[in-house]
């Protein structure tokens, strides 16, 4: 069937509609109105399945204390949609956008609080906040919190989406700012970790969001990494007899290793550059 949001018609189901219709406010309303036609065809995000995807999917709900009513609305129906699917929900059981996603999750969800923060989630928090130092010893078990909400428990299985609402409709690592606020962190790891941003304060992913829904099956059956694989990127798997990080690529048709890395976050780093780190 067909569904209009504000005058633009896309081609959807009965079970996409009741989710994904959000009434926009006024700002939104405007800003698709002056969008050119160009803009409104290549701006539509385009999807293409993740061979990272470990067993069942998992998306990352997130977002401000402040989102507005309709957004939260949105959010547990959101998540009753994914739950539906079986898809996990990981979020931060904050008030506002958190407790919104965990509404409708049923029992898929992996709920993590400041006091999960650990020695190996803080490390890599660190690295992606431009100033940890002057944070409080609290804000930083939130945001070490926020890296199991990208990479989960053990720190090696990284969401497949992330669905959040900010102030600044930030998407992107270079777009983070102070009204970001500790969504940042989990949107720098997934800008990173090229996964999937969609800031439901910008109407235009909420269009990418509802192209997106029709990829979810599709991208449920891809073929999954192998069965040895445990940090979901190719090429880097955790190493038991050194407690770190393996990083190897095919020279010459065979698997070489090139470094070791305490860090999952530096173990990609060493495969992308290629640089020997013992």
């Amino acid at each position: 069937m067909k569904v209009t949001i504000d005058n633009t018609v896309y081609e959807t189901n009965q079970n996409e509609v009741n989710c994904i219709s959000i009434e926009l406010d006024s700002k939104d309303k405007e800003y698709i109105q002056n969008m050119s036609d160009e803009e409104s065809i290549y701006t539509v995000y385009s999807y293409e399945a993740d061979p990272r995807i470990i067993n069942a999917m998992k998306y990352a709900g997130i977002g401000s204390r402040k989102t507005p009513p309709n957004i939260l609305n949105f959010m547990t129906e959101y998540a009753k949609y994914l739950s539906a699917k079986n898809i996990i929900l990981r979020s931060g059981g904050a008030i506002g956008a958190d407790k919104a996603f965990e509404k409708g999750a049923g029992e898929n969800k992996e709920i993590y609080y400041a006091k999960d923060a650990t020695k190996e989630s803080t490390k890599i928090a660190k690295q992606f906040h431009p100033c940890w130092d002057k944070l409080s010893q609290y804000a930083k078990k939130l945001h070490s919190r926020n890296v199991f909400q990208i990479l989960g428990k053990n720190l090696c299985n990284p969401v497949d989406f992330l669905v959040c609402w900010t102030e600044d409709g930030c998407n992107s690592n270079l777009t983070r700012s102070i009204s970001t606020g500790g969504t940042g962190t989990a949107i720098s790891m997934a800008d990173y970790y090229d996964i999937p941003i969609f800031n439901l304060k910008d109407p235009l992913c909420r269009i990418n969001l509802l192209e997106f829904n029709k990829k979810i099956d599709k991208i449920k059956e891809f073929k999954k990494p192998q069965s040895n694989n445990t940090s979901g990127v190719s090429g880097i798997n955790w190493d038991k007899a050194s407690g770190k990080w393996r990083v190897r690529i095919t020279i010459n048709k065979k698997q070489t290793t090139i470094g070791y890395s305490d860090s999952l976050v530096e173990a990609k780093k060493i495969k992308e550059l290629g640089i020997i780190s013992i």
